[in-house]
């Protein structure tokens, strides 16, 4: 007869921080059995041997839906995980064991990342499912628009992909940019980098690029409303003081931004109209 694992909630169990897989105790000794959490929403339970990670673990909602599940040995992922949205839809894909593999997918089914960590090759996808990135790993990655055109391709040392936010390691598609920027700033995911390029342009043109952002404090997207103050108050764009005034009836804060490819997000506490005070107090004090 098979041994009764006992079962203990996580909350009881000696974990770090950072890890829940490795040397895990329980009343000061290595533990075996099965480490559960229970809330409103989820239940979850995770199998441990000798105080390591070790067989199937899954969640479940409350009602009833799988959401995730993933199987240990020793601490370390093996075969194939699933993570899936409370509607059912495949969530996330992973294989561990024996090749790397990883696919992410929105809630409503759009394919959005691909990445084969074995053939060094990892494609990022818009939420419309057109190609956004490609990764020709070891040394560069190219950003496509929604129409297949070229905007940037990024150039990093190998292992440093994430690190490298320099425009010393970027090559912009300059005439496609000047003459999309406005549409092309719509995505959120391209901010930065046409941010990037603009501020390349206010070095070597400053004119026409403090025209650009004259023009992109009247974006609809808030974000880039929100960047374009910021930016004009930093470089005391003197020509955005009207712009800057009209920004003060503006009292929306731009939402908060997710980040479904990488995990995290980015939360704005200030509404445009304190973006847009901030922004004209450092204009008036140059000015004067």
């Amino acid at each position: 007869m098979a041994e009764q694992l006992i079962k203990v909630l996580m909350d009881e169990l000696e974990t770090s921080d950072y890890d829940i897989f490795h040397e895990v105790s329980y009343k000061g000794e290595r533990f075996t059995g099965i480490g559960y959490e229970n809330s409103s929403n989820l239940y979850s339970e995770y199998c441990y041997k000798d105080g390591y990670g070790h067989g199937k673990c899954f969640t479940v909602s409350a009602a009833g839906q799988k959401t995730e599940e993933f199987e240990l040995n020793e601490g370390e992922y093996i075969g194939e995980g699933y993570a899936w949205y409370q509607n059912g839809q495949l969530k996330e894909y992973n294989r561990y064991t024996p090749t790397r593999l990883t696919r992410k997918w929105s809630e409503s089914g759009i394919l959005l990342l691909e990445d084969d960590k074995d053939m060094k090759v990892r494609k990022e996808y818009y939420s419309t499912g057109e190609l956004k990135l490609e990764y020709i790993k070891p040394v560069e990655c190219i950003c496509y628009s929604k129409n297949g055109m070229w905007i940037y391709k990024h150039k990093y040392e190998s292992g440093k992909e994430w690190l490298v936010f320099d425009k010393a390691y970027f090559v912009f598609n300059e005439l496609y940019i000047e003459e999309n920027y406005y549409e092309l700033l719509y995505e959120d995911s391209l901010l930065n980098y046409i941010f990037l390029w603009l501020i390349d342009v206010l070095t070597f043109n400053n004119k026409k690029a403090k025209k650009i952002i004259c023009k992109l404090i009247n974006h609809e997207n808030l974000h880039v409303k929100d960047k374009a103050i910021f930016i004009s108050g930093e470089n005391h764009i003197k020509e955005a003081k009207l712009y800057l005034i009209k920004a003060l009836l503006d009292k929306r804060i731009p939402p908060k931004e997710n980040d479904f490819i990488n995990g995290g997000s980015t939360m704005y506490t200030r509404t445009i109209s304190q973006q847009a005070k901030i922004a004209i107090f450092k204009l008036v004090r140059i000015i004067n």
